[in-house]
C-alpha cells in the first residue's frame, strides 16, 4: 500500500515536472515572439528587453568601472535576459 502511494506522487511529481517544462518553453517561444513583433512594428519601448536610458548609462558607469558582475546583475534586474544574452550585451557597450 504505501509503495503504491509513493510510485503514485513520484509519478505525478514527474508529470508535474514535465508539464511545467513545456510551459516554460511556449512562454519563453511567446515573449520572443512579441519582442520580434515589437522590434518590426518599432515598439522596442514595449519589449521585454528594452533598456531605459538611465539603466543603460549606469551599465556603462559599471562597466568603465570594471564591475561587469554588477553590470550583468543590474541587467538582469531590469530585463528578461539569460546570463549570456546579458553577458554579451554588456561586453559589446561602449
Amino acid at each position: 500500500m504505501e509503495y503504491t502511494m509513493f510510485l503514485i506522487v513520484t509519478i505525478l511529481g514527474i508529470l508535474l515536472y514535465v508539464e511545467n517544462q513545456n510551459l516554460k518553453k511556449r512562454i519563453k517561444n511567446q515573449e520572443e515572439r512579441v519582442n520580434r513583433l515589437c522590434q518590426l512594428t518599432g515598439n522596442d519601448n514595449l519589449s521585454s528587453k528594452w533598456i531605459s536610458s538611465e539603466v543603460k548609462k549606469s551599465l556603462v558607469d559599471l562597466k568603465k568601472d570594471g564591475k561587469t558582475v554588477e553590470a550583468v546583475k543590474l541587467l538582469r534586474d531590469k530585463t528578461k535576459m539569460s546570463l549570456l544574452e546579458a553577458k554579451e550585451y554588456i561586453d559589446e557597450l561602449d
